[in-house]
């Protein structure tokens, strides 16, 4: 499986992507500590070789300067505009404000909410669905 993470805190990325190869989830995984690099990788990705293209993003909710509902906003824009094809998106937080949860819920974008830290036991259950 192909993963993408954005998230600004280099620390987490890294523990996620050593969860994830511990739990054979993924070996093959791209972190990004920014809205505006994730974009652009995903744009690179798809323009070069569109079979790359992640199956999962997970996506953390408060970074500095653009978050992660401004990288869901750009992101639907894009996907109608056909530039970019829809993915299994993770929002992987530590906010456990209920606005946050809900509006993740509620944006069709996001397949489901995770709370950080992430585990092998969550990605466990996540694989499941997305290979169902």
């Amino acid at each position: 499986m192909n993963v993408l993470i954005i998230d600004d805190d280099e620390i987490n990325n890294f523990l996620c992507k050593k969860v994830m190869e511990i739990s054979g989830f993924s070996q093959d995984i791209h972190s990004c500590q920014s809205v505006d690099q994730g974009i652009k990788y995903l744009k690179e990705v798809h323009k070069k070789d569109p079979s790359n293209y992640p199956d999962a993003l997970f996506l953390d909710i408060n970074m500095p300067i653009r978050t992660g509902w401004d990288f869901l906003d750009e992101y639907e824009l894009l996907c109608k505009e056909e530039v970019l094809k829809k993915m299994n998106i993770y929002m992987l937080s530590s906010s456990v404000y209920e606005e946050d949860i809900k509006k993740a819920e509620d944006n069709p974008l996001v397949t489901q909410y995770v709370t950080k830290p992430l585990e092998d036991s969550i990605l466990l259950d996540l694989e499941k669905q997305i290979l169902s």
